[in-house]
């Protein structure tokens, strides 16, 4: 689709109809003062100017004739009479048109301008040569033979011949090619006939941006027998087939391509590739533009050894107030066939799907939103890949317990704010409850949670130096078993400035919260669905908490000499303290609802440093401003009441970031145990863009990234560990390497390895890449008996034509959230203050 679009516009700027049309002949006039009434030649071996403003008259200067009006007979006076010029006056707003030729010839009584020899015309910005130029002034045709070459600030083209009639702006050119300036490709073909109206016909048409005159075929053309292109509306190809190296791969009988600007209705690139549990995987999208407020994307999905479904997505804007989308797909299972006991594809039902839906309303005192989303097995989101959204969000979908789906609306009064919402959350995790049978799906119990209403008000203020915020809300719980009810809860916080001026600044802060429930069902039960306890009818609680923070910063900057592109090094320190003093009084334990259920009890002192390393740049330099080399930051807090791993202290935080030069930094966040000599958590990235390096790296685009992700849990001294890696090797400016793996330390074992590679043209005009991924998960159970240890080979494919698209998927692809920290723009796991 997008060869077409592009060569419509390359049409388009060269038989504009526009106010300022590229090619301009039909603004200008080629014309003599007189006609004499027989063929009058002047010719000469220099160059001759035929120069016509905006006067209905015009000379042609030249060192030895000039074409104009004879001079008289050198012996008497001119007795021939000569004929009126009975056209319209030329409008002065034309632009001139400027011709010169080595000769110049006029005739049929000046009516026809014949140029030849290096003929060169010029109007505007558009100038064009030819062998041979011939203007009939009375038809206003004009006709270039030879070698004709158009340029302009936008195309530049090459053609056998040329004849365009100026009034009607039509004609054709024969063996023309073109190119857009600034963009890559050609295109053209044996005839280019210019209709009435914004309309091309073309025969034999081309398109690539492959290099040409190589000695061979292009490595990749898209031809065409006919094609009639009709701007701001549809080029329809016939005979349409995709040529490599002269060999046809892909016929199309027929072909509709859209030449708008607008979106445009129509199949976008496919995605193919092979699994070994999946089968042969392919989808294609289909778009409708509904019109300019909503469309429509369609996709159909084959998976051989899973699935076939259909997937789509809704999108409508009809205002900047209003808007939103609306997801779904169905899948149907049957073509797996009968599951084998103890394999994953035990206790999937055969029809299964999702509803998703987002929509945002803005109106003038409130604002309303919905955010659905429901899936018809807990296993869904975890085994099939959602067409939309990039792959981060399809892996933090897999990672979901439970669904989230609300409704509400809020609005805000100067410093007041309040509104009602109601959610319902969809339980994917649940208990498998064995029933005996390995063919068929094993019940599972739910424990969902719903929050039918919720109403909150909430109002910001200040009294003198002390602000303060009240927060009032009421909310109902529905569980399917378990304890449920209603609360209302009063939250109050104030904040006192104690110290804003001088090397320290401090604050101090008080937060009251006061709940009250009424149970509707009082029973507490464990993850067994147990019964524990039973709750009061009318529990209460109630918490304080206050506290002083306080903050100061040191700063100092170094002059630094002998260096060229540094001037100075600017350090600061900034060391914090805080102490935190909660008190949580309750007659009864209240199962937890939501995140006000768990609000920290505990009394906690906190303090840390913050340091930061900036280097300005010299002036002179290649760029100019502050370089962050690097930050540092520790934190740790000492429990006043309780202990952790038998000791008061908690971990010491250490965050930190360095950037010894541009394109290659290092981030870590380390949680160290003071008490038990060990650490307990540990992340660290690297990400390094090396650039050409000698005979190892030739080629642009490289890329390394690594992340490292170490977590101990306090149950069962349990331990996660694992690494992951994304490469990007160029070794060549035409061969690359991809890798990219995900090794867990513990099992010693890959979750994820791939390789690829990725061979360009020499021209840049093609790509392929072909890669190999291997996934496996041992330690998640499918039914109810056995667990599975999936493995999946993929094999992906990726094609693309630069300037026509492409299909397919590499193997370097992002799929991980931990190496976004790496890929992304940001500061990764930096978090300052800890």
């Amino acid at each position: 689709m997008t060869v077409f679009v592009g060569l419509s516009g390359g049409l388009a700027a060269l038989f504009s109809t526009g106010s300022a049309p590229p090619l301009a002949l039909a603004q200008g006039n080629v014309d003599a003062e007189a006609q004499p009434s027989h063929a009058q030649t002047a010719t000469t071996p220099n160059t001759a100017t035929l120069d016509t403003g905006t006067s209905d008259t015009g000379t042609a200067n030249a060192p030895a004739a000039s074409v104009g009006t004879p001079d008289p007979a050198p012996n008497g006076p001119d007795t021939r009479s000569p004929i009126p010029d009975t056209r319209s006056p030329i409008p002065e707003t034309r632009s001139p048109i400027t011709v010169e030729a080595d000769s110049m010839e006029m005739e049929k009584g000046g009516a026809t301008v014949r140029a030849t020899g290096n003929v060169t015309v010029e109007w505007d910005t558009t100038k064009l040569r030819a062998a041979e130029l011939r203007v009939d002034q009375r038809e206003r045709c004009i006709e270039a033979t030879g070698d004709v070459e158009y340029e302009s600030d936008e195309l530049r083209a090459t053609a056998d011949s040329a004849k365009l009639d100026v009034d009607d702006e039509t004609g054709f050119l024969e063996n023309v090619d073109m190119r857009l300036q600034g963009q890559t490709g050609r295109f053209g073909g044996t005839r280019v006939e210019k209709a009435v109206g914004r309309r091309v016909l073309l025969d034999g048409g081309y398109f690539t941006t492959c290099e040409t005159g190589m000695g061979h075929a292009p490595d990749w053309e898209l031809r065409s027998g006919h094609m009639d292109v009709r701007f701001d509306d549809y080029a329809r190809m016939r005979d349409a087939r995709l040529e490599v190296r002269g060999v046809p791969i892909l016929y199309l009988p027929y072909m509709v391509v859209p030449t708008k600007q607008t979106r445009q209705s129509g199949l976008l690139p496919f995605q193919l590739g092979t699994s070994t549990n999946r089968g042969f995987l392919f989808s294609l999208p289909g778009y409708w533009a509904i019109d300019k407020h909503r469309d429509l994307t369609m996709t159909v999905i084959l998976e051989t050894s899973a699935r076939v479904g259909l997937d789509g997505l809704y999108r409508y804007a009809p205002s900047k107030r209003r808007w939103g989308e609306i997801t779904g797909g169905y899948y149907n299972e049957e073509i797996r066939g009968e599951p084998k006991p103890g394999t994953p594809a035990v206790g999937i039902p055969n029809n299964r799907g999702y509803v998703g839906m987002v929509h945002r309303e803005y109106m003038k005192k409130w604002v309303g939103y919905t955010d659905i989303l429901w899936v018809g097995d807990e296993r869904f989101l975890r085994e099939v890949s959602s067409v939309d959204g990039d792959a981060p969000e399809r892996e933090f979908r897999r990672s979901q317990r439970y669904t989230l789906s609300r409704l509400g609306a809020f609005t805000q009064r100067g410093f007041t704010s309040f509104g009602a919402q109601t959610t319902e959350y969809q339980d994917l995790i649940g208990t498998v409850v064995d029933d005996g049978d390995d063919t068929t799906s094993d019940p599972v119990l739910r424990n969902t949670l719903q929050k039918p209403f919720q109403g909150w008000i909430r109002h910001d203020g200040g009294i003198g130096p002390v602000g303060y915020a009240v927060d009032t809300s009421a909310a109902a719980f529905i569980r399917d078993k378990g304890a449920s009810g209603e609360r209302i809860d009063v939250s109050s916080t104030f904040d006192l400035p104690l110290l804003t001026q001088g090397p320290v600044l401090s604050r101090a802060w008080a937060r009251g919260l006061g709940s009250v429930y009424a149970m509707n069902d009082r029973d507490v039960l464990d993850e067994d669905e147990q019964l524990v306890g039973r709750v009061g009818a009318f529990p209460l609680r109630g918490v304080f908490q206050g506290g002083i923070d306080a903050r100061s910063k040191f700063a100092r900057q170094y002059d630094l000499s002998g260096f060229q592109n540094w001037s100075s090094l600017y350090h600061t320190l900034e060391p914090f303290a805080e102490i935190r003093y909660a008190n949580r009084s309750t007659g009864e334990e209240v199962p937890l609802f939501d995140r006000i259920e768990g609000l920290d009890g505990r009394d906690v002192a906190t303090y840390g440093i913050d340091s930061g390393f900036l280097m300005r740049q010299a002036p002179g330099a290649k760029k100019s401003g502050l370089f962050e080399l690097g930050r540092i930051s520790l934190s740790q807090s000492y429990n006043l009441t309780r202990e952790v791993l038998n000791d008061h202290y908690s971990d010491i935080d250490i965050a930190g970031f360095v950037q010894p030069v541009e394109k290659f930094a290092l981030r870590t966040l380390t949680s160290y145990n003071v008490g038990s000599n060990e650490v307990r958590g540990a992340n660290a990235s690297i990400s390094w863009e090396p650039g050409l390096m000698g005979p190892i790296l030739r080629g642009t685009g490289s890329r390394v990234a690594a992340a490292y992700r170490y977590v101990r849990s306090d149950a069962a001294n349990t331990v996660l560990q694992s690494t992951e890696m994304l490469a990007r090797l160029s070794f060549t400016p035409r061969v690359s390497l991809g890798l990219k793996g995900l090794y867990d330390i513990v099992s010693n074992n890959f979750i994820e390895k791939a390789v690829g590679m990725t061979f360009t043209s020499s021209c840049d005009c093609w790509s392929i890449g072909l890669g190999v991924v291997q996934r496996v998960n041992p330690q998640v159970s499918f039914g109810a008996t056995g667990t599975g240890s999936p493995q999946e080979l993929q094999v992906r494919l990726a094609i693309e034509l630069q300037g026509l698209g492409g299909f397919g998927s590499r193997v370097t692809q992002r799929s991980s959230p931990a190496l976004d920290n790496v890929e992304y723009e940001d500061v990764g796991f930096w978090r300052a203050g800890w």
